[in-house]
Parts: structure tokens; C-alpha cells; sequence
């Protein structure tokens, strides 16, 4: 069980055996997000400021996520390295008199 939690955390915070600064971030954010949102739920708390704290730490993951896939895709991947997205199989010819 705890091998396999190592190897889920592994997957999730690595790229190419190498720790993600914005998948850590990210998931920094997400996790201030939950416990802050616990945190003032449990308390009964009503903060005037919480749809601002909600926007950065929430949706501050998503465009993390982006810039993450843009840094991968523009700067750790060797030109020509992903397959093209041309079809593998020949197109349909169909009949066009019905």
C-alpha cells in the first residue's frame, strides 16, 4: 500500500524522473484551497475576501497547469519527438448519391 502511494506521488509530482516546481506549486495551491475552505467552514467563518482567495489558489492550479504544459512542450521536448496527428487509417470514401 505504501509503495503504491509512493509510486501515485511519484507519478504526479516527477516528469522525466525530475521534480515539477509547477506541479508542486499547483498542488500547493489546491491543498491551501481545501484546507482554508475547511478551515473557515468548520469555524463558521463568512470571510468577505474569500472568492479572491478561492480564485488564485483554485484557479491558479489550471493556469499553472498550462504554463506547465507550455514549458514541457516548448522547452523539454525534442523537436519532432510527439507523433503526428495525421489519421492512421485511410479516410471513408462514401457514396454521394443516396
Amino acid at each position: 500500500m505504501l509503495e503504491k502511494l509512493k509510486v501515485m506521488l511519484t507519478e504526479l509530482f516527477y516528469e522525466d524522473n525530475v521534480l515539477s516546481l509547477t506541479r508542486l506549486i499547483a498542488f500547493g495551491g489546491y491543498l491551501l484551497f481545501a484546507v482554508g475552505s475547511l478551515y473557515l467552514l468548520v469555524n463558521n467563518i463568512n470571510w468577505n475576501g474569500y472568492d479572491i482567495f478561492a480564485g488564485y489558489t483554485g484557479g491558479g492550479g489550471v493556469a499553472l497547469q498550462f504554463g506547465n504544459k507550455f514549458i514541457n512542450s516548448k522547452y523539454n521536448s525534442a523537436p519532432g519527438s510527439y507523433a503526428s496527428n495525421e489519421p492512421t487509417c485511410p479516410p471513408i470514401h462514401r457514396n454521394s448519391k443516396m
